[in-house]
């Protein structure tokens, strides 16, 4: 919704796939330390053994993250950078689903959390990635809770209910946006915080677990 308002969304998840894909540095990490069993015959990565692998070990957990965390946030911030130079008076969001969890909340001045209920939050997980309840469940438990989000986040759109409902919310917060963004505009320096990142450092791929 708000894209087609305008505004120009680096999406992380989207960007978490671009990097690990066969003869990418990422892709080539994780072959050094994961078994074959987690690739395909065409190299692609399995994502539903490694989701898998995820859930029950928090150590591989942590070595999957060390190897594609930084490569996702090297990359957004490219495209941030770019974005800014094109055209510095349009809005750029960045859709982070795991911000919280990986602490990167704090590089961003506004904050926007879609809320659900938790038990929402399962059944459309498990719609989305075609897994049980139960898996959708145990995903959810290694993420920070909803409600923790929604405590944190500077605006809030709750999506419980129809879509008309979440275009209002969403019209609503556009509106604050932009008087935030033009506000932040008057100066390069700080139109490039608004929104995007703040002295963002990336190191290399992680290689061992």
């Amino acid at each position: 919704m708000l894209m087609r308002k305008g505004a120009l969304i680096i999406d992380a998840d989207s960007i978490a796939r671009e990097v690990v894909e066969p003869g990418t540095d990422c892709w080539k990490a994780l072959r050094s330390v994961l078994s074959p069993g987690f690739f395909e015959e065409s190299g692609l990565i399995n994502r539903r053994k490694l989701r898998e692998a995820i859930v029950k070990n928090s150590e591989i957990k942590k070595c999957i993250e060390g190897i594609i965390h930084p490569a996702v946030i090297s990359e957004m911030k490219v495209r941030w950078e770019r974005a800014i130079a094109e055209n510095p008076e349009r809005i750029v969001i960045f859709d982070i689903p795991l911000l919280f969890e990986v602490n990167l909340q704090h590089r961003f001045d506004f904050v926007i959390v879609v809320y659900v209920p938790r038990s929402i939050q399962r059944e459309r997980l498990a719609t989305r990635d075609g897994i049980s309840p139960d898996e959708a469940e145990k995903l959810i438990d290694i993420q920070k809770d909803i409600e923790f989000k929604k405590a944190h986040a500077s605006a809030l759109i709750v999506n419980d209910g129809s879509m008309e409902e979440t275009a209002h919310q969403v019209d609503l917060l556009w509106n604050k946006l932009v008087d935030l963004w033009h506000n932040f505009s008057k100066s390069p320096e700080e139109s490039r915080s608004l929104l995007g990142f703040s002295d963002f450092s990336s190191s290399p791929p992680s290689r061992t677990c």
